[in-house]
């Protein structure tokens, strides 16, 4: 690290520069440096000079202090230091710096020796720096860096191998790397610039695809680029620029290297618009532009001109509405690549290359005038700046002569002084001033004439220049005691003192400009005079003020009433801070004057009575006077208004002497009221103890309650908690005698089962006289609840009705009409009247009834038909091959089937086809059942899963519905062998068998 002193050679340039500034361009003021002045009188260059104190004492020794303003531009010692960063091979172009909440910094820059994107940053206490791409080529141009409010850090780089524009953040707490704009067919990635708002919102200029200025944005935590085109259609959008309003809202510096021209672009109304800053009519723009914003959302532009050489700058005129342009810098070639910031009183300050020098400059602008100086001359190509909360500056470069990342920082809180000077007291010497900024001189006055003088100041330069100051310093005339009176006006001249009025010089110690010894209180500064000697001052202002001046035994008269406060003096004042009144004859504390405040009405007999008169005998102190108490010996009494001996406030009843108490506080007097302990009642006209107002009939004393608020007492109400004239449903049928109240379509209920005997109506009772019973949905007189609890676990799902204990009449088929009572099982079909229910009857109304030999021969050949069925279903293949071959059975299921198709599924289907040959007469219940099994494989067969878990249920059903003897045993099993062997079948077998009545069995019956 190095402190940038400038040499007299640097000086003299700059004076020369100074003075063509001052020639060619009027706006660019840069103050001459002193030590090269050969101007002896120069104190018109400043607006004002101060000096205080303005006189001391001829011993010298005098603190001054000396103030104008411009001091710093006479001095070359600066608060600029700067350091190497990156001591790597060529890296530092293209840098960027941003300083995070803690003051800490972040550089991106390019190191074009690897082609990488790097990193620096002292947020570790010590600088550190790293690549995060190291992509290599063309990796790391135009980068841009901002933090956001977590002090993360953002990067927008170009990546001109392929011509894109990259990101880079380590919000995540590592870095990553991501592409916001991959230029397409064109190009994209140049001329980037990048800001986060105070929303955390990212905004980024740059260069895009079709050499049109582009802008993206996205959140810092987050999300997805969004960009848009500002302005298209030539070649525009190079050394873009951004910076944010108060508001967050973007705006661009730019070069159209179409026309030649700066402008700046923003939103207005929803749509860019891209005004001209500058036109170029004074030559081409290029290298660079930079833009601000300040305090007041005033926008600042500098630019490159590069025909010229010039560093210029830009601001909005808005009386004229125009922008106006003025040169910064016009000595040699300079003002490529300008960063410019505003601090925080909204000076400006500007970074800037002197391409000629191979320089790093910097331009101020104080608001009134600005100045310019070089801070590094081994360099400063692709300086970015940047200013923290307390305006401390910092700027990263890239060093020219040394290849390397540098950076230049000013502190501005530093203590250093910015130099010396020597100040001559004209006649008595030279003594040394300290210059400690750009306002102040500090330095102390050297000896002098001892009889006074004004003498006049001169500061003198190194090199014999100086500065007449329009200030000169008095030094005053000998004092002996050093009280900054001279002797010859001093009456106490070997004592220090300060009185001003009785005598000067003496002795003063309350400061009053009196003398202590003239002085009658010579330690209080409101007194000094005391005519009657009492202690009190005269001063009717001052402390302890004597209002009677002449009077040795008053002082003071607290209510200004003309009597003194003092109760021992003359004309004494009894009430000192009431100026009504002042004696008290008989002592009692109310004054004698009628007129005044709390006056005596007894002045001559001492008392304390408040009211009606004060200051009267009250005995029982109660405040009325006794003359006025109607009990003046009980203070909780007063007044007795209707004379009847109990006092008003004791009195219930104060107006009425026939009452006094109000035991219930109901207002009516104990002796008139019915009830005294009650306050809600008074009155019992019908004598009957219940009081009027609780009363339900007042006049009868038979009665005192309505329950059911019907207008008849409950002692002669039959239903005393029914309303015996409500009709709720206005049938005309009272509630206590309608069934059903809220119902106008019922009335009665004659078996009491909540379901009305109107068969017409709500609800009806189709079984007026079963109280078990009330629906029969297929009319067939037998109901539809059921009281058998073993049909709970059995009972089709569907089926209407409900499980009613004890239930009579229960129709075992409620959704089909029948005439079946055998067995308990009503309401079934019974085919041949024999009453078993068609679904139970083995024989039934279509079937040849055989004489008893005949079916005995049926019963055994049934048997036996049941007892191979039996080892058939156990697997048993002896009984399978001994009782048909594999030719007969394949000929007899031909023969049965008519079908290939079964044939091909003998093997699967083994077990049911020998079923039906064995039994090949189905009886009816056989039937209904495989149809409804036909009609779920047609349902589900395309849903293997789903028929499967139908077969289950159904599975499931036969047997309950077996064991409650709903279907016989032999049904079950020929119904169970189907299942499984269907359930062995994969889904195109079943397929191709669903709607094959002759594989279940159906063919013949069709």
């Amino acid at each position: 690290m190095q402190k940038l002193v400038r040499s007299p050679v640097l000086i003299s340039c700059l004076l020369a520069a100074t003075m063509l500034s001052v020639m060619f361009s009027p706006i660019m003021t840069q103050s001459p440096i002193l030590e090269n002045s050969t101007d002896n009188s120069r104190s018109d260059e400043f607006s004002t000079w101060t000096l205080s104190p303005t006189t001391g004492p001829h011993t010298g020794g005098t603190n001054l202090t000396l103030t104008t303003t411009g001091l710093s531009s006479y001095f070359e010692e600066s608060n600029w230091e700067n350091f190497t960063i990156d001591y790597s091979a060529d890296v530092g172009k293209f840098s960027s710096v941003a300083v995070d909440s803690n003051g800490e910094l972040h550089i991106s820059y390019r190191d074009a020796t690897n082609g990488h994107l790097k990193y620096a940053s002292n947020a570790g206490g010590t600088w550190t720096n790293y690549p995060i791409d190291n992509g290599g080529g063309y990796i790391g141009r135009y980068t841009s860096i901002d933090v956001d409010s977590n002090d993360n850090v953002h990067i927008s780089y170009g990546n001109l191998n392929s011509w894109d524009l990259k990101y880079a953040t380590n919000v995540a707490g590592s870095w990553s790397r991501s592409t916001i704009d991959d230029g397409g067919t064109g190009q994209a990635g140049m001329y980037s610039s990048l800001v986060i708002d105070s929303n955390d919102l990212i905004h980024v200029s740059y260069w895009g695809r079709n050499s049109d200025l582009k802008y993206a944005a996205k959140s810092a935590s987050g999300g997805t680029w969004v960009d848009e085109i500002v302005e298209w259609g030539y070649i525009t959008g190079e050394w873009t620029s951004i910076a944010l309003d108060s508001n967050n809202e973007p705006f661009f510096s730019h070069v159209s290297e179409t026309h030649d021209r700066v402008e700046i672009g923003y939103k207005s109304g929803g749509y860019w618009t891209t005004p001209t800053v500058d036109s170029g009519s004074s030559g081409e723009i290029d290298n660079g532009t930079s833009i601000a914003i300040d305090s007041n959302d005033a926008k600042h532009i500098v630019y490159y001109d590069e025909d010229n050489g010039d560093l210029k700058y830009a601001d909005f005129n808005t009386q004229s509405n125009l922008w106006q342009n003025t040169v910064l810098d016009s000595t040699g070639d300079v003002g490529k690549y300008p960063s410019i910031e505003i601090d925080s009183q909204d000076n400006i300050h500007v970074a800037y290359y002197d391409n000629g020098n191979q320089e790093l400059k910097y331009a101020y602008y104080d608001g009134t005038s600005w100045s310019s100086s070089t801070l590094d001359e081994s360099g400063g190509m692709h300086p970015s700046l940047t200013i923290d909360a307390n305006d401390n500056i910092y700027i990263s470069y890239y060093d020219d002569t040394n290849s390397n990342l540098k950076m230049i920082q000013n502190i501005v809180n530093s203590n250093d002084p910015l130099g010396e000077v020597s100040i001559e007291f004209v006649g008595y010497g030279n003594v040394t001033g300290t210059v400690l900024d750009d306002e102040t001189i500090t330095f102390s006055s050297p000896p002098g004439n001892i009889d006074g003088e004004v003498v006049d100041l001169v500061i003198w330069l190194e090199n014999g220049s100086n500065v007449n100051l329009p200030v000169s310093f008095e030094y005053e005339t000998y004092d002996s005691d050093g009280d900054g009176i001279p002797n010859t006006s001093d009456d106490c001249p070997q004592t220090y003192g300060d009185s001003t009025i009785d005598q000067t010089g003496c002795p003063d110690s309350d400061g009053d400009g009196y003398s202590n010894s003239g002085d009658a209180f010579p330690n209080e500064p409101s007194q000094f005079s005391d005519y009657d000697d009492d202690g009190c001052g005269d001063n009717p202002s001052g402390v302890n003020a004597d209002e009677f001046s002449y009077d040795t035994t008053q002082c003071t008269d607290s209510d200004s009433d003309g009597y003194g406060d003092n109760l021992s003096g003359n004309n004494p004042d009894h009430f000192p801070s009431d100026s009504s009144q002042w004696n008290d004859t008989d002592g009692d504390g109310f004054g004698d004057n009628p007129l005044g405040n709390n006056s005596d009405n007894c002045p001559s007999e001492a008392g304390n009575s408040t009211m009606p008169g004060r200051g009267c005998l009250d005995s029982d102190g109660d405040g009325y006077a006794n003359t006025f108490d109607a009990f003046p010996f009980d203070a909780s009494e007063t007044h007795d208004t209707d004379s009847d001996g109990v006092g008003d406030n004791s009195d219930a009843f104060p107006v009425n002497s026939m009452e006094q108490f109000d035991a219930d506080g109901d207002g009516v007097g104990d002796n008139a009221d019915a009830f005294p302990d009650d306050a809600n009642e008074t009155n019992d006209r019908d004598g009957d103890g219940v009081g009027d107002n609780s009363d339900a009939f007042p006049d009868n004393a038979n009665e005192s309650t309505d329950s059911d608020g019907d207008g008849i007492g409950d002692n002669a109400d039959e239903y005393p908690l029914v309303d015996n004239f409500i009709d709720s449903d206005d049938d005309g049928i009272l509630d206590l005698q309608d069934a059903f109240p809220g119902d106008a379509t019922q009335t009665n209920d004659s078996d009491g089962d909540g379901y009305g005997d109107n068969l017409s109506g709500n609800n009806p009772d189709q079984f007026t006289n079963v109280s078990t019973q009330w629906a029969d949905t297929d009319g067939d007189g037998y109901g539809d609840n059921w009281g058998n609890s073993s049909w709970n676990s059995t009972r089709v799902i569907d089926f209407p009705g409900e499980f009613v204990e004890n239930a009579e009449l229960a129709d075992h088929c409620p959704t089909i009409s029948g005439n079946s009572t055998a067995n308990d099982i009503f309401g079934c079909p019974d085919g041949d009247g024999d009453g078993i229910a068609d679904q139970y009857d083995e024989v039934n109304g279509s079937a040849v009834i055989e004489e008893e030999p005949e079916q005995e021969t049926q019963d055994e050949s049934s048997s036996e038909e049941e007892s191979y069925i039996d080892s058939l279903l156990s697997g048993n293949t002896e009984t399978i091959t001994q009782t048909v071959g594999f030719g007969a059975i394949l000929l007899a299921v031909l023969a049965l089937l008519q079908t290939n198709l079964v044939a091909g599924l003998l093997p699967d289907a083994f077990r049911w086809v020998q079923v039906l040959r064995r039994s090949n007469k189905l009886s009816k219940e056989e039937i209904k059942e495989l149809n409804y099994l036909q009609s779920l494989v047609q349902a589900y067969y395309y849903d293997i899963e789903s028929l499967f878990e139908e077969l289950d249920q159904l599975r499931s059903d036969l047997t309950g519905r077996y064991t409650n003897n709903e279907i016989s045993k032999k049904t079950r099993e020929k119904i169970v062998t189907l299942i499984e062997d269907l359930q062995t079948m994969d889904s195109d077998k079943i397929a191709s068998i669903a709607n094959s009545e002759a594989y279940f069995g159906l063919a013949e019956t069709t």
